[in-house]
């Protein structure tokens, strides 16, 4: 696995962890199956508001978004 689909495997163990959400790790293809890194993160917290991962004022929101768009694009380039 290379460091960048280790940092993502931990990113989603986090996030399903602090959501409450029993899971079960399954090896993915990001190339092949699509990249959406952070898609994911927004989705769980879109049918999952409980508890937050991120702020619920709008603008704080899309700041966390902004700055975890520039984290991830330096962790694996945009596709």
């Amino acid at each position: 696995m290379s460091s960048a689909a280790a940092k993502l495997c931990t990113l989603f163990s986090l996030a399903l962890a602090l959501k409450g959400i029993a899971y079960d790790q399954v090896p993915v293809n990001l190339v092949k199956d699509g990249g959406q890194q952070l898609a994911i993160i927004h989705y769980l917290e879109d049918t999952r508001p409980n508890p937050r991962l991120l702020p619920q004022d709008p603008k704080k929101r899309a700041q966390v978004r902004m700055i975890s768009d520039h984290i991830a694009s330096g962790i694996q380039p945009l596709q």
